[in-house]
């Protein structure tokens, strides 16, 4: 007799593809997972998307019966009806494995499966997920006549007023999914015989973060005092060489042969790490002081959305919402403005307005506009000026004041705590160990769109005003940030902030 104690779905499947023991903790110990922006930030994109592309197949059904035996009485109704109809979320089973299909089509023959996906292309690792929805289906006893993916448009531009029509595409990948049928019984049987047993014996290593990043990452990862001081993962871009390494029997950075580290910057870590100090360059000090005064230390936060919600823009496409700016007019002598957008509205207007309020003055003083990874300011700016065309005199001079302060980091700058990144989340406390990001309500890029994307839903007047607080310091510490670099690398230790 089958045991199911422990009923199975397709994420669950999905779980155990990934990783047997993702799925042994999901089901055994779901409490020390951790739940990551990312994840919520993709479910929510994922359900806003699985509302709109209903309407590709009007006039259906939605099985929402918060019962699941409910939902799957009504759903069997609908596929046995006289006159079908589209089905939304319908509930389907087959021997203890639950799936619900994002929609499904009726047509001669039979029902056209289609799952809905918040990306712009069909990933391999979304074929799984249709794989068994289609199986469960057919075991069913649903006629599945064809399977699609729908994507989405990224070239779409939302016109308003709600319509979505050309949002999505569809890609028939039944060709695919018929040729794994057979595997999805394989997956079941494995899975069962995994949840049967006692939770696995799985080291960390690539499965944690493809194709998702794990909830069980750090319960997974060995004990404080077992980890290597300076893990082989601190050498960045070198998977393969990581992993080869690992074979030799290597763990700890400091015990590599030097040899075997051929790339400049892996030897630049490692020194560091057996040193136990930060490299700085002699020659750093040459680049800062080639920046001119006025120096203008900026800062973006941008939000995306899967489904536009503003007229005019795209899927995925990047809104700024939010600048800092931390001003220099000559050494140490600081000053702070900021912008961030209220209201529910499309901020990019009044974005654009006041960035060129701001930086009119620099053009003209022929000053130099600091960002940290700055082709990210650099283009948002250049999008801004083509958008309005009214402050593209500006906009458009002031691209050519942007200077990048990460490659310069990268170039003449590291410290063993870094561990291998560059992010100015690690550089900051390398260098300011007094300043960190840790204990901030935002503390990083996805928490700010996170936080803006809660600040233009319904809020309470008291939680609108601590969650613009939090955003303010936020990106006040990015710029902040960039002072304390630029004057650590410069030599100069002093900041008279106005």
């Amino acid at each position: 007799m089958t045991d199911r104690r422990h009923g199975l779905s397709k994420s669950r499947l999905i779980s155990h593809l990934q990783c047997p023991k993702r799925l042994w903790l999901q089901v055994f110990k779901p409490e020390v997972a951790e739940a990551g922006d990312g994840a919520r930030r993709r479910m929510a994109s994922g359900i806003q998307a699985g509302e709109v592309a209903r309407d590709m197949f009007p006039g259906g059904h939605l099985v929402d019966e918060p019962d699941i035996a409910a939902a799957l009485y009504t759903t069997r109704a609908l596929l046995d009806a006289e006159i079908r109809i589209p089905i939304y979320e319908a509930a389907l089973d087959c021997d203890g494995v639950l799936v619900f299909t994002d929609i499904l089509v009726p047509e001669d023959g039979g029902w056209h499966l289609v799952e809905v996906k918040s990306s712009s292309t069909v990933k391999d690792y979304q074929k799984p997920d249709a794989t068994v929805q289609t199986w469960v289906a057919r075991q069913a006893g649903v006629n599945i006549t064809r399977t699609s993916i729908a994507c989405i448009h990224n070239k779409f531009v939302y016109p308003g007023g709600g319509d979505y029509r050309g949002l999505f595409y569809l890609t028939d990948i039944s060709a695919v999914v018929n040729g794994r049928l057979a595997e999805v019984g394989e997956w079941v049987r494995d899975s069962r015989a995994t949840l049967a047993g006692s939770e696995p014996d799985i080291q960390v290593g690539d499965q944690c973060f493809t194709p998702f990043d794990c909830p069980f990452h750090e319960y997974c990862r060995p004990p404080e005092a077992k980890r290597p001081e300076h893990p082989l993962s601190d050498l960045p871009n070198a998977r393969k060489l990581v992993a080869a390494l690992l074979e030799q029997g290597y763990e700890d950075l400091r015990e590599v042969p030097v040899e075997l580290l051929t790339n400049g910057i892996h030897q630049r870590i490692q020194q560091a790490a057996i040193s136990g100090e930060a490299f700085v360059s002699d020659t750093v000090q040459g680049v800062l002081a080639a920046w001119a005064y006025p120096r203008y230390y900026l800062d973006f936060e941008t939000i995306q959305f899967t489904v536009p919600i503003w007229a005019g823009t795209s899927p995925f496409q990047q809104i700024p919402f939010q600048w800092s700016c931390h001003i220099e007019s000559a050494l140490g002598v600081l000053e702070h403005r900021e912008f961030l957008a209220q209201g529910a509205g499309d901020p990019r207007r009044e974005f654009a307005e006041t960035l060129a309020d701001l930086l009119a003055d620099l053009v003209n003083n022929n000053g130099t506009i600091i960002a940290y990874n700055a082709g990210f300011e650099r283009s948002r700016i250049s999008e801004l000026a083509r958008q309005f065309p009214e402050f593209a005199l500006v906009l458009t001079a002031a691209t050519s004041h942007v200077v990048d302060l990460l490659p310069v980091a990268r170039q003449h700058f590291y410290h063993p705590d870094m561990h291998g990144s560059w992010s100015i989340k690690y550089v900051l406390p390398a260098i300011a160990p007094e300043l960190s990001y840790k204990g901030m309500v935002v503390a990083d890029g996805m928490m700010a769109q996170l936080a803006f994307a809660e600040l233009i839903a319904d809020l309470t007047p008291d939680q609108q005003a601590q969650t613009r607080q939090a955003l303010l310091d936020y990106c006040a510490q990015d710029t902040y940030a960039m002072v304390k670099i630029a004057h650590f690398f410069a030599g100069d230790g002093i900041d008279k902030t106005d």
